[in-house]
This record gives C-alpha cells, structure tokens and sequence, in this order.
C-alpha cells in the first residue's frame, strides 16, 4: 500500500512534467508565431529587402 508522501511525490512528478510540457508547447507556439511574422514582412516587402541588401553588399563591396 502505498504511502500518502509517496501519492505526493508522484503528484508532484506529474506535475512538473505536465508544466514542462506546458512551457515547450508555449516557445513552440510563439516560435510559429514569429516565423509567420516573418514570413509575412518578407512576402509583403522581399523586394524591397532584396534591392536594399544588394545596394548595401555593392556599397560595403564594390566590384573590380
């Protein structure tokens, strides 16, 4: 039979293990969350972004 210490202690395994997962599922959420973001900057202004970073590239760089 089992004690009443021994009935917390796996409660309490449990538990951290349910808040762990929890927190994972949380950073994985705003991960995905993040990258759509970015996603969405890039599609909505990528030229942009392209033209600028090869005009900075050619500035910092210059051919010949």
């Amino acid at each position: 039979m089992e004690t009443h210490k021994t009935i917390q202690t796996r409660q309490n395994r449990s538990r951290k293990l349910h808040e762990f997962g929890q927190s994972f599922l949380e950073y994985a959420l705003m991960l995905i969350l993040i990258s759509l973001v970015v996603i969405a900057i890039f599609l909505i202004a990528g030229d942009d972004i392209r033209m600028f970073i090869a005009q900075l590239l050619q500035t910092w760089f210059p051919p010949g």
